[in-house]
C-alpha cells in the first residue's frame, strides 16, 4: 500500500494555548494525512517545498523521522511557514496564513516525474489551499496530467481568499474521491448554482456535475455523509472529550483511505474514519505519537 501527497508543510502557533510566536506543532493537511497513513501501515511520500532557513532544516529532519519519503521536497529561499491558530466559540480552528512562503513555491522536475511514475503509488492526495500560487498549482497539474494513480483524492480546504470557481472546477474534475465539510459544500453549491436545499441532494448534484466516484461530507463529531454509485448514507460520529480539533479532519481522511484500500465498504470506511478523527481530536497534536495498536486500544475503550 502506498500514498503520495502534495502540498503544504507548516508549523502551528496555537494562540488559544498561550501561543508564543514560535513553532509548536508541525502539520499542514497534506503532511498530517500522509503521516497518519504511514502510521496505518501505508508507504508514504510527499511533494512539497521548505525554506533553506533553520526551521526548514529542522522540518526536513522531522518529516524524515516521521517515516515520510522526502525525495520530492524541494528547498527555496522563501521562509518555512508558521501559521497562527485560534479557535472560534464553537471550538473550530481559525488560521492566519502568511503569503509567499515556502509551499507557494513547490516545483517538480522531469526526473522526479519519472521516479513518481516508476514507483506506482496507489493513492495521490492533494488539497486546494496549496494551489493559491501559480507555481504550486502548475506543479500539481503536471503530476495529475502526466502520472497514473489508482485513486486520486481531493481534500477541499477553503480558506479565504485562496480559492475561486476555476480552481475548484479543476480540483473536483480531476479526482476519484472528494472530501469537504458541511460548510464547504454549501459554498461550492452556491458558487456553481446547484439547486438542492439539503445535503444529500447537493451531493447527488455535485457528483453528477464533476464526475467523482465517491463524495464525503464531514460534520465533525456529528458524523459524515457519503455517496458512491448513487448510494447515499450517513455514518454517525463520536462524542469524546476534545483536546484539540486541529488535524481531526486529516485523520478522518487517512482512516478513510486506509479502509478503502482494504476493500471495505464506504459505509465502514466512514465509520472508521470518524473514529480516527475523534481519536486525534482527543490528543493535543494533529499528528500525535501513536501506533496502530494503540489507536485500536483507544477505540475499544471509547467507542
Amino acid at each position: 500500500m502506498s500514498i503520495l501527497g502534495f502540498g503544504e508543510i507548516v508549523w502551528d502557533d496555537i494562540i488559544g494555548q498561550c501561543g508564543s510566536g514560535r513553532p509548536e506543532n508541525i502539520g499542514g493537511a497534506p503532511l498530517n494525512v500522509i503521516v497518519h497513513c504511514n502510521r496505518l501501515g501505508m508507504r508514504s511520500g510527499i511533494v512539497s517545498a521548505l525554506g533553506v532557513d533553520l526551521l526548514g532544516n529542522k522540518t526536513f529532519e522531522i518529516v524524515n523521522r516521521l517515516g515520510v519519503k522526502t525525495d520530492f521536497v524541494s528547498r527555496t529561499d522563501k521562509s518555512t511557514c508558521l501559521i497562527c491558530v485560534s479557535f472560534d466559540q464553537n471550538g473550530e480552528p481559525c488560521y492566519q496564513i502568511d503569503t509567499d512562503v515556502s509551499w507557494d513555491h513547490i516545483t517538480i522536475s522531469d526526473e522526479d516525474m519519472k521516479t513518481i511514475q516508476s514507483q506506482e503509488y496507489y493513492y495521490f492526495y492533494y488539497g486546494t489551499l496549496h494551489q493559491r500560487s501559480n507555481t504550486s498549482h502548475q506543479a500539481l497539474k503536471k503530476i495529475l496530467l502526466n502520472c497514473s494513480f489508482s485513486q486520486v483524492f481531493c481534500d477541499v480546504n477553503l480558506r479565504e481568499p485562496f480559492y475561486n470557481k476555476e480552481l475548484l472546477e479543476f480540483c473536483l474534475t480531476h479526482c476519484d474521491i472528494a472530501k469537504m465539510n458541511i460548510k464547504e459544500i454549501g459554498i461550492i453549491g452556491d458558487m456553481f448554482q446547484l439547486t438542492s436545499s439539503d445535503t444529500p441532494g447537493l451531493m447527488y448534484e455535485m457528483k453528477r456535475r464533476f464526475g467523482m466516484e465517491k463524495l464525503i461530507i464531514t460534520q465533525g463529531s456529528d458524523g459524515a455523509h457519503y455517496l458512491s454509485s448513487d448510494q447515499y448514507g450517513f455514518a454517525n460520529g463520536y462524542r469524546i472529550e476534545v483536546a484539540d480539533t486541529v488535524g481531526a479532519g486529516d485523520a478522518f481522511s487517512a482512516g478513510l483511505l486506509y479502509q478503502l484500500r482494504q476493500k471495505r465498504p464506504l459505509s465502514e470506511a466512514c465509520e472508521f474514519a470518524n473514529c480516527m478523527g475523534a481519536f486525534v481530536a482527543s490528543c493535543k497534536s494533529s499528528i500525535p505519537e501513536y501506533t496502530y495498536e494503540q489507536f485500536l486500544n483507544w477505540r475499544d475503550g471509547n467507542v
